[in-house]
């Protein structure tokens, strides 16, 4: 599990070494999901927050002038 905090409306979250979701005709092993969890609360809120939780894919999408490519194999 990764866990990220930031006191500010914005952040960065890194993932080491991620499980990479594949479309379902790119790989025996395709559609892997996290999930996204993220809360926030006014510091005023006395414990209260909004909770949301979002099912995610990780991938690697690149190109150049010959090939366009998803987790680093050519489409």
């Amino acid at each position: 599990m990764s866990v990220c905090y930031s006191s500010e409306c914005v952040g960065q979250l890194e993932v080491l070494d991620p499980t990479l979701w594949w479309p379902y005709t790119m790989s025996d092993n395709p559609g892997y999901l996290y999930t996204l969890e993220v809360r926030a609360a006014l510091p005023a809120a006395a414990g209260e927050e909004d909770v949301y939780k979002m099912s995610v894919g990780i991938r690697h999408v690149s190109w150049d002038e010959d090939n366009f490519k998803i987790n680093h194999r050519v489409t």
